[in-house]
């Protein structure tokens, strides 16, 4: 039997030879989680909505590019926000912790 006689060596055969490849999950991009928190620190109120929305907005685009669903890239957007929120008390409790170092002086 040749593999030519099997469909799934012909279904294989039609697959482009290109693929995108993104850095996947969301929330393991730490350079991108660490630079937003750092943004989100130092905006407040509508400027800090403003700015999320827009940061939300561009992932969903560039994961739509994907095949990945709309539950999908809603599930990645939700992950990234905990881990954003997560770096922001990281931020607050260092902050925190260096206000009360400084006032033991």
């Amino acid at each position: 039997m040749m593999h030519d006689d099997l469909p799934l060596f012909r279904a294989m055969s039609k697959q482009p030879d290109t693929a995108v490849v993104l850095a996947f999950p969301l929330n393991r991009r730490v350079g991108k989680i660490r630079r937003v928190a750092e943004v989100l620190s130092r905006k407040q109120g509508k400027d800090a909505s403003s700015y999320w929305n827009r940061q939300c907005d561009w992932h969903r685009a560039d994961l739509s590019k994907t095949i990945l669903t709309d539950d999908e890239i809603e599930n990645e957007v939700d992950h990234f926000f905990d881990a954003v929120q997560q770096e922001l008390a990281t931020i607050l409790y260092h902050a925190q912790k260096t206000n009360n170092d400084k006032s033991n002086f």
